[in-house]
């Protein structure tokens, strides 16, 4: 092998010489069809109404590994032409793409490069008749991405902006460890969500409402509604057998200063049963690219219905220099906190 990336999870040895295939399927007959082949890896992202015309992210220079441009493109498939939509932002890596109702406009989710892989991720649009190139979202300086962590909620998809007319758009961001979601229509972004919870699986129900799954520190998982006038509607509780036999740890945000004046927010869970003196777990997670989120994680609950205090930051390292769990608010707990 030659390459600097020689496997993939769930696919073993990269080939060299293999074909990737597009098929489209008839259902009447039970017939597939090839409709695009390349060999290089391509990720389908949306089909148009009309059905023949298909758009899929792929990376613009595949030879070369360090490269992580990754273009738009749009295929039609009747007439097997194949465009770049992007090609005047070749070091751009663009991660989805959807096509509007009408199928005349893309939404688009990427970001610059500007920072290699640290660079926030935004909201983009592409009117295919003209080519015009709209910056939805950069000026609010959010991630319009999934970029929280948690290892509780599985397979989640990866959509962070969906189409609710031809003028209108929903999009989700990550702030301060939860979700935010915001509507755009008639070239402006209303906030309309922006509570203590992640939510994990979204789509649109119609033009006034979105169907969620969401989480909070306290709540595994929960189906709802969720309008665009704020209102959060529960639906369905699958675990409500669950909840109601066993205890759940409330945690308290705080922020403090680092040494630099940085700001760091942290959550600390106290122990179900707090005693004078409990041991404390800093958990620590991996990064920069992801943040610690206020959602349900089952092994730091248990860990505190155990007698164990958890200190989560958005941070490599810390050190506390008193046992923060005799009653004390999170102004004297950040006192105690220092960098290492």
């Amino acid at each position: 092998m030659q390459r600097l990336y020689y496997k993939k999870d769930n696919f073993g040895f990269l080939p060299t010489d293999g074909t990737y295939r597009l098929y489209s399927y008839t259902a009447n007959d039970k017939t597939p069809t090839s409709v695009f082949e390349s060999h290089d890896p391509f990720a389908l992202r949306d089909i148009a109404a009309d059905g023949h015309h298909v758009v899929f992210t792929m990376a613009n220079n595949p030879d070369n590994d360090l490269d992580f441009g990754e273009g738009v493109y749009l295929s039609d498939t009747q007439t097997d032409t194949l465009t770049n939509l992007t090609d005047a932002r070749p070091t751009w890596t663009f991660i989805n793409a959807k096509f509007s109702p009408n199928s005349d406009k893309l939404l688009l989710i990427g970001h610059t490069d500007e920072f290699d892989v640290n660079t926030h991720n935004y909201v983009y649009g592409i009117t295919l008749a003209t080519g015009e190139f709209t910056d939805y979202t950069s000026e609010l300086d959010e991630e319009a991405h999934e970029a929280l962590f948690s290892d509780f909620p599985q397979n989640l998809d990866a959509e962070d902006a969906f189409w609710v007319t031809n003028e209108q758009f929903v999009f989700r961001t990550s702030w301060q460890g939860h979700s935010r979601f915001y509507l755009n229509q008639n070239g402006q972004n209303q906030r309309f969500f922006d509570e203590h919870a992640r939510i994990t699986n979204w789509a649109v129900a119609n033009n006034q409402q979105l169907i969620v799954t969401y989480s909070t520190p306290t709540v595994p998982v929960k189906l709802a509604t969720l309008a665009f006038d704020s209102t959060l509607t529960d639906l369905y509780n699958p675990n409500a057998t669950f909840d109601a036999s066993h205890e759940y740890v409330e945690p308290e945000t705080f922020w403090y200063n680092a040494s630099d004046g940085t700001e760091i927010e942290g959550w600390l869970y106290p122990p179900l049963a707090p005693t004078e003196k409990n041991p404390i777990v800093i958990d620590i997670h991996g990064g920069p690219h992801q943040a610690w989120t206020e959602n349900f994680f089952f092994d730091i609950q248990l860990y505190a219905n155990n007698g164990f205090g958890m200190l989560l930051l958005n941070l490599v390292a810390a050190r506390l220099t008193a046992n923060p769990f005799a009653k004390q608010s999170s102004a004297t707990i950040v006192s105690k906190i220092t960098l290492i």
